[in-house]
């Protein structure tokens, strides 16, 4: 019984002295638990700035019982936490930070931007993105461009070792350095790179002889949805309307055969000058296909010594010769499309001269129909010492001739012999050409002759339906029993003539021009 008594004493006395150490605490106020800070960026949320300029950034803050600090993280990792002096600021400006000096041309700078409370509590992240312009900008009648020549050394050459590059889906501009006074053109010396990614519209400088050459590597890499264009400044608003000859020429200078200058891919070269695309001694491990040559004054695509291999190439309108291969060119070329609408104008569509010996398959060359009384445009002209060989063209709609051939055995130029000479005109197309008076029709000029009478030759005066005035996309390819693939591994199989096979297989399309302007 006494035992029970003092255990429920006991039991008595810890109830009544835990309810007094309780009592007292009743008395107390808790601590508030605020609710989570918030931060927002003061206007937008991007900005653009050149190399070495501060990167600044504007809040408001919304911190019930003060904000303490703001973290900031870059590029995906921490970069600094920033205390703040007074915690019960509501507006904050992020400074400290500047553009990289090395940063490349429309580089991204992504920073974000964390609140955090007195208690340790966090707010919801802002991002805030820099984008880099390497180039100063000008104005270009009501467009603003980012000028490349404002980089260019006062020499206009730029230098080894340097890259320029333009990036995807903006607009620039390219003009002579030492203006007004003097007006050097822009060069890239060997061991500098030019890059031009998708997209990009390059304003040339016009009313100068202006052009851009190359003895460095090039990428150069546009898509057939997003084509590199290089054009007239006029085709802004500057008050005068853009031309043939606004600017001179875009030239690569290789460093011989088997050498290697890069990449160059769907680009479409607009009223250039004399020779407005040049491949002068560029080697064979250079990838070029898919250039437009549109609206120039003398020889569209030129090729010049060197080993290039080249296809997909458009010439359109020039008002000289569409293509010329001179000195030793010995490269391949396949999908050849050479389209004019001018009348009276644009001399030999392929003037293979010098010393060239070219593999050629996949040609296609439209005129403006036979219009009686003009004497141009003419067609395959061949002029070589070594001699060129062509097989599955179309050649069509030419008041001149389609196909010519001199031999001269003084200037050591050969005669088209058999199938196995040195001079090749086979598997081919020929109609609708050459209306003067002392034409010999479709059946080739001078001592192309040959090409239509030994039947080894393989060719044909037969129209191919859907061929027609400027008109080079077919009902469907004629079939050839030549395969292109049998001339080397450079060739694709492609057992038709011409160089597009039918619309449905139309490589054109969505970004070659044609005559009246319009993008395919």
């Amino acid at each position: 019984m006494n035992k029970m008594k003092k255990v429920t004493q006991l039991l008595f006395l810890a109830l009544f002295f835990g309810i007094v150490t309780i009592l007292p605490s009743c008395d107390e106020e808790e601590d508030p638990v605020f609710t989570a800070p918030s931060i927002s960026i003061v206007g937008d949320n991007s900005a653009e700035l050149m190399p070495g300029e501060n990167i600044e950034v504007n809040f408001n803050i919304n911190a019930e019982g003060g904000l303490s600090k703001i973290i900031v993280n870059r590029n995906g990792g921490f970069l600094e936490e920033v205390e703040l002096t007074d915690p019960n600021a509501t507006t904050f400006t992020y400074t400290g930070q500047t553009v990289p000096t090395d940063s490349e041309e429309a580089g991204r700078i992504e920073f974000e931007f964390i609140g955090e409370n007195v208690q340790g509590t966090r707010s919801a992240a802002q991002t805030f993105t820099v984008t880099v312009n390497v180039y100063e900008t000008i104005s270009v009648g009501s467009t603003e461009l980012f000028n490349v020549s404002s980089l260019v050394p006062d020499d206009g050459v730029v230098k080894s070792g340097t890259t320029v590059k333009l990036a995807a889906n903006r607009s620039y501009y390219m003009g002579a350095v030492g203006l007004p006074n003097d007006t050097i053109p822009v060069s890239f010396e060997e061991g500098s790179d030019l890059v031009i990614e998708e997209g990009v519209t390059v304003y040339m400088q016009s009313g100068i002889d202006f052009d851009v050459t190359v003895f460095g590597s090039v990428n150069i890499e546009g898509t057939a949805t997003a084509p590199i264009v290089m054009t007239s400044e006029h085709t802004l608003n500057t008050g005068s309307e853009p031309e043939a000859g606004d600017w001179n020429d875009f030239q690569i200078e290789g460093a011989g055969k088997g050498t290697n200058s890069g990449i160059l891919k769907y680009v479409r070269i607009e009223y250039a000058g004399d020779r407005a695309f040049i491949l002068d001694d560029v080697g064979n491990g250079i990838e070029v296909s898919h250039v437009q040559v549109w609206k120039c004054t003398d020889e569209g695509i030129f090729i010049a010594g060197g080993d290039v291999n080249v296809s997909n190439l458009v010439v359109t309108d020039s008002e000289d010769t569409q293509y010329r291969l001179d000195d030793d060119y010995s490269g391949n070329m396949q999908y050849i499309l050479a389209v004019i609408s001018l009348q009276d104008d644009g001399d030999e569509s392929m003037y293979l001269r010098g010393d060239s010996e070219a593999l050629i398959s996949n040609v296609t060359v439209v005129g403006p129909g036979l219009i009686d009384g003009i004497g141009e445009p003419d067609g395959l002209r061949f002029w070589s010492t070594r001699g060129n060989k062509v097989y599955n063209a179309i050649v069509a709609e030419l008041p001149s001739f389609g196909v010519r051939a001199e031999e001269n055995a003084t200037d050591g130029r050969p005669l088209p012999t058999d199938i196995d000479g040195p001079v090749v005109f086979a598997h081919s197309f020929v109609f609708n050409t050459e209306i003067q008076d002392d034409a010999t029709g479709n059946l080739g000029r001078d001592d192309a002759s040959v090409f239509f009478t030994d039947a080894g030759f393989n060719n044909s005066t037969d129209p191919v339906a859907g061929i027609g005035p400027i008109d080079f996309v077919p009902d469907a390819a004629p079939t050839s029993s030549f395969d292109p693939s049998t001339l080397g591994t450079f060739f694709q199989a492609a057992t038709f003539a011409g160089a597009v096979e039918n619309a449905s297989n139309d490589w054109t399309t969505g970004w070659v021009k044609d005559p009246d302007g319009t993008v395919r």
